[in-house]
């Protein structure tokens, strides 16, 4: 489902192939962007609204694509906007259900379905107030083409809610947010990332005495005003570790964690949640996005003796930097001989949790 200024219009695109990857997802959308543009050549501002499985929509590679596709399609400004969990649903899951039940409608007459092609046309003839666009699978490799070269992982994919895309590079935070224009909002601390390194940013300015464009003078005062916020924010840690008179050493068997990939399942880890430490489970390893998805032990620190939630675990990503200290040998929990039950060791528990503190400072 589509919206304008002076109108909405419905689509459905039908497939014989079932990948959902992003170079699927963008030749689905491909010939819909380009009706959109032919319809409606004024629009230069596009915003995407969708669930946020991480196989579909939020990931690296759709992310790329969203900054280096639709600049070719005349699109100057675009945003990818996720709803929450469970909050999704409308009109598009609408469209889905009416265009199969058309086709279950169409079989029980008695006509034959037996691909996609032929799908495309009977469903098109027998409904008006949608449009329907087949996708071949061979469609899909001029997509491929354009993801082979490897592509650096986004932090903290999980937690984005905004991608604003720009000339292959994307702005993103964990708020949506309209409240000016897209490029220069900068409501709840937009992070800029860069997919691959610009050479017009490295190499020397060889192009004499060129006269710059608005929104490239607008964009770099932006950046240069970020730079600025970042430095600023540097030397306030600078100076929290140097008031930091006596560096924290843990105790034995309390290791730091730079990279998820040093982590098992099964591995303790002291974690930081909404303002608290946690003592947490290892359940899974995600590389690609840096974090790690955990079984919280209940009540938060400072305690000495957890335990897993009654009824429904309690499971959450988290993200590496959220990591305190991962616990092994003499630090480890030690479980109850009659109950799953843990206690932590008195002096791992002091360590965590002035190590926490100090952490809360810095953050503040």
């Amino acid at each position: 489902m589509y919206y304008t200024k002076v109108g909405k219009a419905a689509f459905c695109t039908l497939s014989e192939s079932k990948r959902q990857d992003a170079a699927a997802i963008w030749t689905h959308l491909d010939p819909v962007l380009k009706d959109i543009k032919t319809k409606y050549p004024q629009v230069t501002t596009m915003h995407f609204w969708s669930d946020g499985p991480s196989k579909q929509y939020k990931n690296k590679k759709n992310f790329f694509l969203l900054s280096s596709v639709p600049p070719t399609l005349g699109f100057e400004r675009t945003t990818w906007n996720f709803f929450p969990t469970s909050h999704g649903k409308g009109a598009p899951d609408g469209i889905g259900g009416t265009v199969k039940r058309t086709a279950d409608n169409l079989v029980l007459r008695g006509n034959d379905v037996t691909d996609g092609h032929t799908f495309f046309e009977k469903v098109s003839d027998s409904l008006r107030g949608i449009q329907l666009y087949h996708i071949a699978e061979e469609d899909m490799q001029r997509y491929d083409t354009l993801l082979m070269e490897p592509l650096k992982p986004v932090p903290s994919t999980r937690q984005i809610h905004q991608v604003i895309a720009h000339e292959n590079r994307i702005h993103h935070r964990q708020l949506s947010c309209f409240c000016s224009q897209i490029l220069h909002c900068q409501c709840f601390c937009p992070t800029t990332f860069y997919f691959h390194d610009y050479p017009e940013e490295q190499q020397s300015d060889t192009r004499g005495a060129r006269k710059k464009r608005p929104l490239a003078m607008l964009w770099e005062e932006m950046e240069n005003e970020m730079e600025g916020e970042m430095e600023d924010d540097m030397e306030m840690e600078d100076t929290m570790k140097e008031l930091d008179e006596e560096p924290l050493k843990g105790p034995e068997g309390t290791v730091q964690v730079p990279t998820v990939s040093s982590l098992n399942n099964g591995d303790w880890l002291a974690v930081v949640y909404d303002d608290h430490w946690w003592l947490a489970k290892t359940i899974a390893v995600d590389t690609e996005h840096q974090d790690v998805k955990v079984e919280f032990l209940h009540p938060h620190g400072p305690t000495a003796r957890v335990q897993p939630k009654c009824g429904r675990k309690d499971v959450c990503f988290c993200p590496i930097q959220d990591i305190i200290v991962k616990l092994i040998g003499n630090a480890s929990p030690v479980q109850s001989r009659t109950r799953e039950i843990y206690s932590i060791a008195p002096d791992v528990i002091d360590f965590i949790e002035r190590e926490h503190v100090r952490r809360l400072m810095l953050k503040a």
